[in-house]
């Protein structure tokens, strides 16, 4: 697994799993 870089708020407030995917996905679009 990659190190996903951690978010604010991501941990205490994630009740918004699209949100989530998007974040993700955009963070792994920078590490390439």
């Amino acid at each position: 697994m990659n190190k996903v870089p951690s978010y604010p708020g991501l941990s205490s407030r994630n009740r918004n799993p699209f949100l989530v995917i998007w974040l993700h996905l955009q963070a792994q679009i920078l590490v390439i």
